[in-house]
């Protein structure tokens, strides 16, 4: 979270929009926690509701493209693959985390009234550019201010814009 040009920390954990509820006693977070926008939208709990969903014989291509790609997780590669040959699975795991994604972003929006908002991680870069505009649409009636939407861009440095980031904050260390 960066406002007026500064990085904004708080107490230690300001800008964790991942645990932001999105849904009161919704989905159980790997926090521990119920309803976090983590719950919904980040890769690992997406990549455990979809394993149980494949367990309970729901059909999907994601664990053949996964085993395809030599990868023993679900990357964000292979979520694209999927997609783009629109397994039921897949599409309807990150509609429901765009959903999730347009109810938190709104959320931030309306409280500090945001210049930009970067979309990034793995997911988000990898599918950023494709989901741009659903990611808006779901933002839009969430909004108190409609007429007046931040920029939204993808993270330029990808996958590692996290890692990155931390490293330039921590700065030299002599």
């Amino acid at each position: 979270l960066v406002l007026n040009g500064v990085p904004w920390r708080g107490q230690g954990s300001a800008g964790e929009i991942g645990h932001m509820v999105v849904k009161p006693n919704g989905a159980r977070c790997g926090c521990g926690r119920r309803g976090c926008l983590e719950a919904y939208a980040g890769r690992a709990c997406m990549e455990s509701k979809a394993r149980s969903a494949a367990r309970k014989g729901e059909k999907t291509l994601l664990f053949d493209i996964m085993r395809d790609k030599n990868r023993t997780r679900l990357s964000s590669s292979v979520w694209a693959s999927a997609l783009k040959q629109k397994d039921p699975l897949a599409t309807r795991l990150i509609e429901r985390a765009i959903d999730m994604l347009g109810v938190a972003i709104a959320s931030v929006i309306n409280l500090l009234d945001l210049e930009a908002v970067i979309i990034g991680g793995g997911l988000g870069s990898r599918l950023g550019p494709m989901y741009m505009g659903h990611i808006q649409d779901a933002m839009h009636p969430h909004l108190f201010i409609t007429e007046r939407k931040p920029v939204m861009r993808i993270a330029e440095l990808g996958d590692l814009s996290g890692a990155i980031g931390a490293a330039l904050l921590a700065g030299p260390r002599m």
